[in-house]
């Protein structure tokens, strides 16, 4: 100790030992009074890399970079910007939803004083997911802060990052594989009377009490980090030992769950899944290790990365994960996948499950009470006899639940008679127009094909039993799929304009359907109408491709859905409109924004093997689409399509609807879109279609443009797959790929020809457009309006 004239000069020099909060990792403490302090103001990046098979755990120290003040680097900076002012220059690559390489970053606070790590960690359905360290002052703020054990390395295959400030970052031990951050700080005190005295003593036992409990709190985490690593061993050595040993795997288990905090928890539950310990898809559906009566209270499952595992990918993924009996109050779900799994009878008060997938969950008996469901997908679901009071769960989720027969609903009225197998309402109402319609919107393909299936699964689970459907509701059911459903059906898949927002989602998962041929079979042998049981036989080798069985010929108008589907053995036409009694189509999560004139009068044509094949004409092609260009509908070419709220905000009309005598049909539709309006027929025969549009109105300046055909062709190495034209004096030629445009003036352009099919524009036009480019053909020609 060292006196200079009255003052008294201290210099501590302290060693980083991992001091660590939840909130303040690596602090480094600055205490003052009447304090003057001097510091070394300068910040570094350090970056620890866990091992890699043959590679040892490693530190990146950067170099001494000068942090910018909270009026170019506050919280909340838009990104590019904070990648412009708020960059460290030290880049990361991470491996989640996609691959991203982006730069640390930091952010200050108001006050100047405190900064944090910030960098970007995640994009899903185009928003940004950011990641921030703790708030500090001094010493280093973390990433990821799940990350604790700071005695050991990083865990492998895990990257941690950090940036330090006001101390020395350092490597150490026998190879360099551990890290510290040395700081030195200089404080000079002036004694200047006994109050300030006292308050330094008051000010030096709160920092002994906060010192206490740090010590305290590290011998906490080394204790836990103990007992995870003993059970993990443990639970390892007994998977290993071939020997029947489920109870001491249980008791086990539920020992440490006990005793563990709740991050820790987490990891042992991902580490149970990962081990197929807690699977319900597994050893008949009955998990190895039950959960029953385990608190997972406050369990944030949205993300389920462990440093346990070597996962890198597909964490929003954890399907037929068994849960039931367990508490889960206020455990988050946000986003994830967890379809399949059971959470019967769990208590999951307050949870969140926010834009979650939980197709197939069993929630029966379980406690919803006051949950956040916005956004969830409920897909057969069974809530049965669940309490859901006070959440926020909409009827249009319900609808899609498998059933909720018996549960409390949010406002506090338990559902009577509800089951979606057996009810009445559900069977006749929605078989009443035979057409798959949920909400107005027709949704054949999408909810109406998992009812459908759901239907089939019951059917079948029940025969012989009192639950089984009665006679006269099979054959209800008969009919719904022989003439609703198989109408609908091009071959193997469905008709594309019925499947709704699911249209962005890799299209085989849903272009194609989900109940199968043999399903349709075992119905055929207990419905009693024999013309039923032959249509349910053919309509699955039609499925399967079985050109033996005979074609689905005819026209029939689906009056209440505004659909129209001519059928012949070569070729097949569906036609899909919308009026004041349906909507054309949803636009839901981010989904289909692009698919405001998918019900404008959209005339999909199929003519590859129609009634036995794939749909080719139309398969994949969704992502190529000029969506103001699809198939059949005149718009105003040149404006930009109607944002997307739920639904489209689109203008309806009266005059909509149709005839058929069931071999023959038209359709009419009053369109108004926009700014235009026109009257619209269309007329079916054998070997023909005319489309026709008359009175088009429109008081802008717009392009007015009728699309005549958008689909894929076939190789051009076939006859099907030339594009051939010819004009009004003989000429013929045939395409090659680019861009054409026909003009009205003689000669013209008579007809062109592809893939088995002619098209002919009858009346003046402005304008025929081709382009045959990426193995498709989208033809459409401009309005020519009268002169006012």
């Amino acid at each position: 100790m060292k006196l200079q004239s009255t003052s008294i000069l201290f210099a501590l020099i302290l060693m980083a030992v991992q001091a660590l909060a939840d909130s303040h990792p690596f602090i480094c403490e600055k205490h003052q009074s009447s304090l003057s302090t001097s510091s070394s103001k300068y910040a570094q990046t350090v970056v620890g890399r866990g091992p890699r098979g043959p590679l040892s755990a490693s530190w990146d120290i950067g170099v001494q970079i000068t942090l910018n003040n909270v009026s170019q680097c506050p919280v909340d900076l838009p990104l590019n910007e904070s990648k412009e002012k708020c960059n460290t220059g030290k880049i990361l690559t991470s491996w989640n939803t996609v691959i991203l390489t982006e730069p640390l970053r930091y952010e200050r606070d108001s006050t100047n004083r405190f900064f944090r790590t910030k960098r970007l960690r995640d994009i899903i359905n185009e928003e940004n997911l950011e990641t921030v360290g703790p708030w500090i002052e001094a010493g280093c703020s973390l990433l990821p802060t799940r990350w604790m054990n700071y005695s050991s390395t990083p865990p492998a295959y895990t990257v941690v990052a950090m940036i330090c400030y006001d101390c020395t970052p350092i490597r150490h031990g026998e190879y360099q594989e551990l890290f510290a951050c040395e700081w030195v700080v200089t404080l000079t005190l002036t004694i200047q009377n006994t109050k300030d005295a006292k308050e330094n003593r008051a000010k030096d036992l709160d920092i002994a009490q906060r010192q206490r409990e740090q010590t305290a709190y590290l011998a906490e985490e080394e204790r836990q980090n103990k007992r995870l690593a003993e059970y993990l061993n443990a639970i390892s050595s007994l998977m290993f030992s071939n020997q029947t040993l489920d109870p001491l795997l249980r008791a086990k288990t539920l020992s440490v769950l006990r005793q563990l905090d709740v991050k820790r928890k987490r990891e042992v539950i991902l580490f149970l899944y990962e081990a197929k310990l807690i699977r319900t898809d597994m050893n008949s559906g009955i998990p190895i290790i039950s959960l029953q009566d385990i608190n997972l209270d406050n369990i944030d499952f949205s993300d389920l990365r462990s440093p346990y595992t070597q996962l890198t990918s597909n964490f929003y993924y954890h399907t037929h994960m068994s849960l039931r009996g367990v508490s889960l109050r206020n455990a988050s779900f946000q986003r994830r996948t967890i379809y399949g799994s059971d959470l019967a009878q769990t208590d999951c008060t307050h949870a969140d499950f926010s834009s979650a997938d939980l197709f197939e969950i069993d929630f029966s008996y379980a406690k919803l009470i006051e949950c956040n469901f916005e956004n969830a997908r409920f897909d057969s679901t069974n809530l049965q006899n669940a309490n859901l009071s006070q959440s926020n769960i909409t009827d249009e989720q319900l609808a899609t639940a498998l059933t909720y027969q018996g549960a409390i609903l949010p406002n506090g009225t338990i559902a009577k008679n509800k089951n979606l197998l057996i009810n009445d309402d559900c069977i006749n109402g929605h078989s009443k127009n035979l057409s798959g319609t949920h909400w107005m919107i027709l949704l054949t393909a999408a909810y109406g094909d998992a009812w459908a299936t759901n239907i089939l699964h019951f059917h079948l689970a029940t025969r012989g039993t009192q639950y089984a459907l009665s006679k006269d509701r099979i054959e209800t059911f008969g009919r719904f799929l022989t003439r609703g459903d198989a109408w609908f059906t091009m071959g193997s898949v469905w008709t594309w304009g019925i499947l709704g927002r699911v249209i962005d989602r890799g299209i085989h998962v849903w272009y194609t359907h989900l109940f199968s041929p043999d399903r349709l079979r075992a119905l055929a042998m207990d419905v009693t109408n024999t013309s039923t049981a032959i249509a349910l036989r053919d309509y699955a080798d039609r499925l399967e491709h079985r050109h033996e069985a005979p074609p689905l010929v005819g026209n029939r108008h689906f009056y209440t859905s505004d659909f129209q589907v001519h059928r012949r053995a070569n070729w097949t036409v569906a036609l899909k409109m919308h009026s004041v009694r349906t909507i054309a189509t949803e636009c839901l999560n981010g989904e289909n924004l692009k698919g405001e004139h998918i019900g404008d009068g959209v005339l999909n044509l199929y003519t590859r093997d129609a009634q036995y094949g794939n749909g080719e004409e139309y398969e994949n092609i969704f992502a190529l689409l000029d969506w103001q260009a699809i198939n059949g509908i005149t718009v105003e070419a040149d404006i930009p399509l109607l944002p997307c709220h739920s639904q489209f905000s689109m203008r309806k009309t009266t005059f909509v609807g149709g005839v058929s005598d069931g071999n023959y049909g038209a359709a009419m539709m009053d369109t108004a879109t926009h700014n235009l309006t026109a009257k619209r027929t269309w007329h079916f025969y054998d070997d023909f279609i005319v489309a026709l549009a008359d009175d088009i109105q429109d008081n802008t300046s717009a392009l007015l443009q009728t699309a005549v055909v958008s689909r894929l062709l076939p190789s051009a190495s076939t006859a099907a797959g030339q594009l051939i034209v010819q004009w009004s004096n003989g000429t013929k030629m045939v395409l090659a790929d680019g861009i054409y445009s026909f003009p009205s003036s003689e000669p013209r352009l008579l007809w062109f020809h592809a893939d088995n099919t002619a098209w002919m524009v009858l009346g003046d036009y402005g304008a025929l457009t081709i382009d045959c480019r990426n193995k498709s053909v989208i033809a459409s020609f401009g309005q020519l309006l009268p002169k006012k």
